[in-house]
């Protein structure tokens, strides 16, 4: 009697073992290319960490990091319409990071769409009120936009938390420069050479 239960109990097990043994080793697999993707990513071989981080999703197409990855990787090779893409499903995989969103709206930023690079950098401050690098480039969105006084204030927060960059005064020169205020402009402007 108790072998009539016993055979689909210890079958049922042996597939439930199989199957988690064989999750667990992709799991692994999708590790190891993650962890190579981001070295290569550290190192500056962005190829080489965007087609580790492809191997990483073929074993989970969830797999969030490695959407990270690749849209950081994509982003730094200025390719930031696919850095949109995965940086999108990074976010939609839970990777709700200052530093996603910060990236998210630099890509924004760059191919022009300054609303979603406002909406996004602004996301990025909401989660860290402190990641500087969001103000810097938030104040390049709202300038490139045509909003120099909103560009301006977020890159004087940016001063703020000593994120002061060669760029930050530039930006600052040419945004004063264009409301007329030409004490200003040429202060920010020569502290930018």
């Amino acid at each position: 009697m108790y072998k009539n239960i016993l055979i689909p109990i210890i079958a049922a097990m042996t597939i439930i073992f199989t199957l988690s043994s064989h999750t667990l080793a992709d799991c692994k697999n999708a590790k190891d290319h993650l962890n190579k993707a981001s070295n290569y990513a550290k190192m500056g071989e962005y190829n080489l960490a965007i087609k580790n981080a492809q191997k990483a999703i073929k074993i989970n197409d969830e797999f969030s990091e490695a959407y990270y990855l690749m849209g950081l990787s994509y982003n730094a090779m200025g390719n930031y319409e696919q850095a949109i893409d995965n940086l999108n499903k990074a976010i939609q995989f839970e990777i709700n990071t200052a530093q996603t969103y910060y990236l998210l709206g630099s890509a924004y930023c760059a191919t022009g769409n300054y609303d979603l690079a406002i909406k996004n950098l602004e996301k990025s401050l909401e989660i860290d009120s402190n990641y500087k690098d969001s103000y810097n480039m938030l104040g390049l969105a709202y300038i490139s936009d045509g909003k120099h006084e909103k560009g301006i204030e977020n890159l004087n927060k940016a001063m703020d938390l000593k994120n002061t960059t060669y760029e930050t005064y530039h930006l600052l020169g040419l945004a004063y420069l264009s409301l007329n205020q030409y004490e200003k402009a040429i202060e920010n402007l020569e502290k930018s050479v």
